[in-house]
């Protein structure tokens, strides 16, 4: 006679499930099927290979509630930028508050509206469903964007995503990026957060580049010191095309940023490369 043998799980995991079964959308097909696949796999821990040096599941002694929508007057607060100039998308608590003016070329829709306009912009450059920090992104995703640039037009201002998170709530936020062929952008993504709130905080960004398309990318993490922050970046890269990532980080008590690339062509190319400057306790992972 033989036993089925499960891990029990831990309290943050209990907790993601009451929230995911309470989430008002816990019904839609790929939210259902991403949470199911976080349900089966529990949280990552350091028996995974990839996760040996962050043991999420051990960290994680908690799953905070999820952020509501902001209210009007942190929506109209102006967001922490790096340069001047840039078209800056404004993300409070991972919710999209603020949208700019948008440069010639570039389209933005909005993946809160259409179950459909989902199911076909997630995962559509490099299949994330095996990751399980992405797939906890798709289940609670709040502030989904798609930009599209189109083909030829090399966008000169540089497009910020500025995350804010003001509370200690949990946050998903998911933004893919598709650039058509020969198109080019700037994109600097980064992360902020109140003084002693202790966030958690997981955001997706997805680039897909289509034939000799150009990205540079460019992440500061300066969230709090309380806060932890799982972020995840991927690019497909076509041929010709180039895409080029660096990553600053300063802030959060436990961080985890990963890349996942896939080059699809000949002379396709990327560079990846990352700071990290950290004091006392902090715990960052790449």
């Amino acid at each position: 006679m033989s036993a089925a043998i499960s891990n029990l799980k831990t309290a943050a995991e209990l907790e993601l499930s009451r929230l995911f079964g309470a989430h008002a959308r816990s019904a839609e097909p790929q939210r259902a099927a991403a949470f199911a696949r976080v349900e089966t796999s529990g949280l990552p821990h350091r028996r995974i290979e990839a996760w040996h040096y962050t043991d999420l599941r051990a960290m994680m002694r908690s799953a905070l509630p999820l952020s509501p929508a902001p209210a009007a007057d942190k929506a109209s607060q102006r967001p922490w930028s790096l340069v001047k100039d840039d078209v800056v998308f404004a993300f409070v608590d991972g919710w999209l508050v603020k949208q700019p003016k948008l440069p010639k070329g570039v389209k933005v829709t909005s993946l809160d509206e259409n179950a459909a306009v989902v199911a076909g912009s997630l995962n559509r450059g490099v299949d994330l469903s095996g990751d399980i920090v992405t797939s906890l992104n798709t289940a609670f995703m709040t502030g989904g964007l798609l930009i599209d640039v189109a083909a030829g037009v090399a966008v000169k201002e540089p497009l910020s995503l500025a995350f804010e998170t003001t509370a200690a709530t949990a946050s998903h936020a998911r933004v893919v990026v598709s650039l058509a062929e020969g198109a080019s952008l700037t994109v600097i993504e980064t992360h902020r957060g109140a003084s002693c709130v202790a966030a958690q905080e997981n955001t997706v960004v997805e680039f897909t580049l289509a034939e000799g398309a150009s990205v540079e990318h460019v992440r500061v993490n300066a969230a709090d010191h309380s806060a932890q922050t799982l972020s995840t970046v991927s690019a497909l890269v076509a041929r010709d095309a180039h895409f080029s990532t660096l990553s600053l980080t300063t802030g959060a008590a436990i961080s985890r940023h990963q890349v996942f690339l896939r080059l699809h062509g000949d002379h396709a190319k990327v560079g990846v490369r990352g700071v990290t400057l950290l004091r006392g306790t902090q715990h960052a992972d790449t």
